[in-house]
């Protein structure tokens, strides 16, 4: 039954409690009922709010007519009520509590004398100080001071609170970051914090004697209270959980992208995605959460950082607090960021639910780095409303986000330029298509057109810049295109090179994922196959012809790569061969142990951007000849190389794409798009290794899988027409083998496997 109730949740902060517009009110209050919503979370609420005894009455009896109201509309609603983890700023002395008197009935439930005039004290409800239990002494992030559980003045506060929202008709607590206030009870099985929990069951059951509720009840309306708090842990005392299910934020990893990107938005977004797995703390909200029970993830409020949206990696959600980041999106993106969401838990735990964004503060900065709090609604426009009463009555339990593009069929050598802008050969005209997507059109769609008048592209499309696109012709020779940004015309050039171009076009490129530094030095195989190059000379505006020694490349996808500039690699022989250039000669800095298994789709992934030491590391990835994904780490500063090593994954079909420094997609053997990410798969502190997982839905993916920078994939399908997965797409996890409880891993034979999967960023 509760499970039904969560499943319906939306965050409404404050909307019983708060003092705000009543026109909003009203109107927040008849869109909880039309989107049939049934779990209002945070709807009243104290933190560091300037009440005294008068005041904090006034706000009980606020949040009483105003769950009256809820109520009146749908009986069977829960209301949620918050009694959070602040008692006051950091180096201060005293707090609003301090000008609350203690009502007798809370003295009286304490075996205290219920006639005694007196009021709370803070200090005697925050740690001790200089405590070394104090959760928040040394966390600059949390600049306060939490209620310690253990001491008496402590769980009278929360206790008043707790029963003063249930005396208002609200029947479920959330209890905030239950295990700082518990800090020092963990050591003692939790046994103050049950004792609290135990009278606050208790007065839901029984009410408290001496206290006339506002509704005029004796204790809650049903005789119960759900209880909840952000923890991934359970809080058990004498072997029995505590909480009847648990909260966490939902914090999701920025997409590594290097701006924020429209893709199939008129506006700008800075997307984020789901993360399946990692070893860290922060980001590991999902996998490593102790069951059994039930969890909600929810778009929290805190403090962004001044420099949000910030590109650099280490910043999770661009530098934004949860709901600041989401408020921040397009509204069209939000729609759709809680559908992908919504599946994506389905899909991958099923014990986590989302609790929708409803009714929160917003952390953002001006252009001043001066803090304002704007309020995020839900109802703020109508695209989040209609969408969330779409998820919750199933609508897209089933979707797939993967489509085709119109009329585009006969396609070979796909290549992406920008932002929902591909390109490709059409094998029977042989003329160069282009198909861009158009948000800002009344109805959005595809817009095809032409690149040029010439019929004569065999394929090898290569973007040098968004603009600028070459190819190999039916003559075996490149050619290419740049686009006049006066006229909108593609205007035609020739390299005037040799009619020995056999394929693999591959630009010189020596910057990172984040920045790309492509020079006009252009690689390819020779008819005969050799590797050669087109070089751009500036001073005679030629294009001059070279040849990297006598070295013989592999006839198969991927065979080129470039590493930096003056830095190639290729596979030769079914290895991996590396040649720098040293002022007109070139010398092999292959390496010595090549394991004759490098069969095609040659990738290098550079970790560091310039001017960083390590700038000159990074990776080559490929797929083996036992179809499994290998990896050699390379220095090209120093020459140094790490050995090879192997994910043990034996289903790559092909088009390995790097997507940040811990995961790797490609195409797989049985025509899937899968991942693997670097991570945990027993749990956080257990050993690292690679965690797969495969796009459901996507059983059609034939070759040229590429990814555009929101995360959307297109690939060339049967017949060879064009498919795209849209950002959306949800990766699964595969079913976990069941394992019994007397059973544990060979550590050897983990540790074995270990020593075979390659390093990544996150070692």
């Amino acid at each position: 039954m509760l499970r039904r109730f969560l499943e319906r949740s939306i965050t409404m902060a404050g909307v019983c409690g708060d003092v705000y517009d009543e026109a909003e009110r009203t109107q927040d209050i008849q869109d909880l009922d039309s989107i049939q919503a049934k779990f209002i979370g945070r709807a009243a609420f104290w933190w560091n709010t300037t009440y005294d005894t008068r005041e904090d009455s006034l706000h009980f009896a606020r949040t009483y007519v105003n769950t009256r109201r809820l109520l009146a509309q749908d009986s069977t609603l829960i209301v949620q009520g918050a009694v959070f983890e602040f008692i006051r700023g950091r180096n201060e002395t005293t707090s609003s509590a301090d000008r609350i008197r203690i009502p007798g009935w809370v003295l009286r439930a304490w075996g205290q004398k219920p006639d005694t005039v007196r009021y709370f004290v803070s200090a005697n409800i925050a740690f001790v100080p200089n405590d070394t239990l104090d959760p928040t002494r040394n966390d600059r992030s949390q600049v306060f001071e939490v209620p310690d559980v253990t001491r008496l003045e402590a769980r009278m506060w929360l206790y008043y609170r707790a029963c003063s929202y249930l005396a208002t008709g609200i029947e479920a607590l959330h209890l905030g970051q239950m295990q700082l206030m518990a800090r020092k009870d963990e050591s003692n099985d939790y046994a103050a914090t049950r004792e609290l929990l135990d009278k606050i069951r208790r007065f839901a059951q029984e009410g408290a004697p001496g206290f006339a509720q506002p509704n005029g009840l004796t204790g809650t309306r049903r005789k119960w209270v759900v209880l909840d708090c952000h923890s991934k842990r359970l809080i058990r005392s004498r072997g029995q959980d505590l909480f009847d299910f648990y909260s966490m934020p939902v914090r999701s990893g920025k997409l590594y992208t290097s701006a924020n990107t429209k893709s199939f938005y008129s506006e700008g977004v800075y997307g984020t995605e789901m993360v399946l797995n990692s070893c860290g703390t922060e980001e590991s909200l999902y996998q490593d959460h102790e069951g059994p029970g039930l969890f909600l993830v929810e778009l929290d409020n805190g403090l962004s950082s001044r420099l949000a949206p910030d590109i650099r990696p280490e910043f999770v959600m661009w530098g934004w607090d949860e709901i600041s980041w989401f408020g921040s999106q397009p509204a069209a993106y939000r729609a759709d960021w809680l559908r992908y969401v919504h599946r994506w838990l389905a899909c991958n735990d099923p014990q986590v639910l989302l609790q929708m964004p409803g009714r929160r503060g917003l952390s953002l900065f001006d252009e001043n780095k001066q803090e304002r709090h704007p309020q995020y609604r839900f109802n703020g426009t109508q695209l989040e409303k209609k969408r969330i009463r779409e998820i919750w009555e199933g609508r897209y339990d089933s979707l797939v986000p993967l489509y085709s593009v119109p009329d585009a069929r006969a396609a070979r050598s796909l290549t992406i330029e920008a932002d929902g802008a591909i390109y490709w050969v059409d094998s029977t005209t042989h003329t160069i298509e282009s198909a861009r997507w158009n948000a800002a059109a009344p109805v959005p769609g595809w817009v095809r057109s032409r690149v040029g008048a010439a019929a004569d592209a065999a394929g090898d499309l290569v973007v040098e810049y968004p603009g600028s696109l070459f190819y190999r012709t039916l003559k075996n020779q490149v050619e290419y295109y740049k686009l006049d940004n006066a006229t909108q015309r593609w205007v035609h050039y020739s390299t005037g090179g040799p009619a020995n171009v056999g394929g693999h076009l591959v630009f010189e490129n020596a910057g990172t994922f984040l920045n790309p530094q492509i020079t006009p030095t252009l690689y390819y195989r020779s008819l005969d196959g050799r590797l050669e190059y087109l070089q751009f000379v500036d001073s005679t505006s030629t294009w001059a012809h070279q040849r990297v020694r006598r070295v013989r490349v592999d006839d198969t996808p991927g065979a080129i790569v470039s590493v930096a500039t003056g830095v190639v690699a290729c596979i030769a022989g079914r290895n991996l061969r590396v040649f720098e250039r040293r002022g007109q000669r070139w010398t092999n800095q292959s390496p010595w142990d090549g394991k004759n298994d490098v069969q095609s789709h040659l990738v290098w992934y550079k970790e560091r951007e310039q001017p960083h030491p390590l700038a000159s590391q990074g990776r080559f990835y490929y797929r083996t000849v036992t179809n499994d994904l290998g990896a050699n780490r390379y220095d090209h500063v120093t020459h140094k190389w790490d050995s090879f090593s192997y994910a043990d994954v034996l289903n790559v079909g092909g088009d390995i794409i790097v997507k940040d420094p811990a995961e790797l997609l490609y195409r797989t053997t049985d025509h899937r798009i899968a991942s693997l990410r670097w991570g945990c798969p027993e749990g956080a502190g257990q050993g690292p290794g690679w965690v797969p997982s495969t796009y459901v839905g996507v059983q059609n993916c034939y070759q040229n899988l590429v990814r555009q920078r929101d995360n959307s994939f297109f690939f060339l399908g049967p017949q060879s027409t064009v498919h795209y997965l849209t950002w959306e797409g949800i990766k699964c996890l595969p079913p976990r083998p069941a394992v019994e409880a007397d059973q544990t891993p060979d550590a050897g034979a983990r540790g074995a496997r270990r020593e075979k999967r390659p390093a990544t960023g996150n070692e």
